[in-house]
């Protein structure tokens, strides 16, 4: 938690004072703690009711039929073309704002 929040504040104060690889940097490291976090949560969470049940899979193995998560990719789809826009968006009006100064 102290290395996010750590991570966080530098990102803002690196973006205030217009370090932007600095920020970035920032930024990219607190989302990839976020993520590890994440999935050190998810495994301790689920821990208890995995050894069970991968004990009794073991005995009587069985194949789940494959389904397709079509809407799941549909909205990353979405969400990544948004995100691009934005990114486009952004850049286009920092230009347009270096070049009044």
């Amino acid at each position: 938690f102290a290395l996010g929040l750590a991570g966080t504040v530098l990102a803002l104060v690196a973006a205030r004072q217009r370090r932007v690889w600095l920020a970035t940097g920032a930024t990219v490291g607190v989302i990839f703690l976020m993520a590890a976090m994440r999935a050190v949560l998810r495994d301790a969470w689920l821990a208890p009711h995995l050894d069970a049940s991968m004990a009794r899979a073991a005995a009587t193995p069985v194949v789940p039929p494959m389904v397709g998560q079509d809407g799941a990719a549909a909205l990353f789809v979405v969400s990544l073309v948004a995100g691009i826009a934005a990114v486009w968006w952004l850049v286009v009006i920092a230009r347009r704002s270096g070049k009044e100064a």
